[in-house]
């Protein structure tokens, strides 16, 4: 899986990017048709363990930023005062991540 953990200048082959703001720890799982591609944003709950908490059709998020904030506020909802899994290097997120 392409992974990038820089949200701008990424390749559009990436599948799976940080959001800003990172501080935030938001991820994007991107399916990448040039028509209907759909953005499912969620966190990480551990290793291997990606919590998908919101998602639609790219052309019908009109503020990205926005809805990153609203993913968020689901985790926050649903699981605090557990935070989403951080960690410095990309390998502890998931096995088989390709950095691109």
């Amino acid at each position: 899986m392409a992974v990038s953990e820089k949200p701008k200048g990424k390749p559009p082959y990436t599948q799976l990017a940080r959001t800003e703001p990172v501080g935030l720890d938001v991820w994007s799982f991107r399916e990448t048709a040039e028509q209907d591609g759909i953005r499912c944003l969620g966190c990480f709950g551990g290793p291997n363990l990606f919590v998908a908490l919101t998602w639609d059709y790219r052309e019908n998020i009109s503020d990205f930023h926005a809805e990153v904030r609203r993913c968020r506020e689901k985790w926050d909802e649903l699981f605090d005062p557990i935070l989403p899994f951080r960690s410095k290097r990309l390998d502890d997120y998931g096995a088989g991540f390709i950095p691109v």
